[in-house]
């Protein structure tokens, strides 16, 4: 690559894209005028700028809404017992995160999402089949010619499925830790609490058999029906006897 002078960019550029940085992590604009990001600006050429985060899209929406928000919802509610979670927070513009705590924040809400997921695996998916919603039997040798149409069953309804069921973990662990810090009689936020979560179990399950409908006619099982040729065969064999 040809060497091209190095300069700092110009008001009018960095205006263009004021909310990332080198390696295009979030940064508020108070870090951007920093001299520490000043001085990034003039060390590093100009064509080595990125243009700007990826934006949410269909393929990394599912797991944003199915790992990374219930994760996040259960480090808000645990954050009252630690302050290094609590800092994570951008709370006020003067106590907003930091690089790194940017980065540990969005690592740390994926893998509680994991774990809240494993939670909803053992209680909430053996609450829906036990209580009328079972697994449908599907025939995977249909997968082949039917694999994008699958995937969007997971899109449109698993992931959502998973968003609410893994909320309905989340809210629940964030609740408790809430009424830990703030013990109190039963009030109007206790009545929010049991209303959402009445309404993720209700959506949840909702959505579950959506999927659970749309896979069956996808990759269902089909019983094999006997033509009448068999069957008159059948009787013949039987009436010989």
């Amino acid at each position: 690559m040809p060497n091209r002078p190095e300069r700092e960019l110009n008001v009018g550029e960095r205006n263009a894209h004021p909310k990332h940085d080198a390696w295009g992590l979030f940064l508020c604009r108070r870090e951007l005028d920093s001299p520490q990001h000043k001085k990034l600006c003039r060390s590093v050429p100009w064509y080595a700028h990125p243009q700007a985060m990826q934006s949410v899209t269909n393929d990394n929406f599912g797991p944003l809404i199915a790992y990374l928000v219930p994760g996040a919802t259960v480090l808000f509610g645990i954050s009252q017992f630690e302050p290094a979670l609590k800092s994570w927070f951008a709370i006020s513009p003067a106590q907003a995160p930091t690089i790194g705590g940017f980065l540990y924040l969005t690592i740390a809400s994926i893998a509680c999402g994991m774990v809240v997921s494993a939670v909803r695996w053992a209680a909430v998916d053996t609450l829906h089949h036990v209580t009328g919603l079972p697994l449908p039997p599907l025939d995977f040798s249909k997968l082949g010619r039917n694999v994008e149409a699958f995937n969007l069953l997971i899109e449109i309804h698993y992931r959502h499925y998973q968003f609410n069921a893994n909320m309905l973990v989340a809210t629940a662990i964030a609740f408790a830790s809430y009424r830990i810090t703030q013990p109190a009689r039963f009030g109007w936020v206790d009545i929010g609490f049991v209303l959402l979560e009445f309404i993720f179990l209700a959506a949840s399950r909702n959505t579950l058999r959506r999927y659970y409908e749309r896979g069956t006619q996808l990759l269902g099982m089909q019983q094999i029906q006997p033509d009448s040729l068999s069957e008159r065969n059948a009787f013949e064999e039987i009436e010989e006897c």
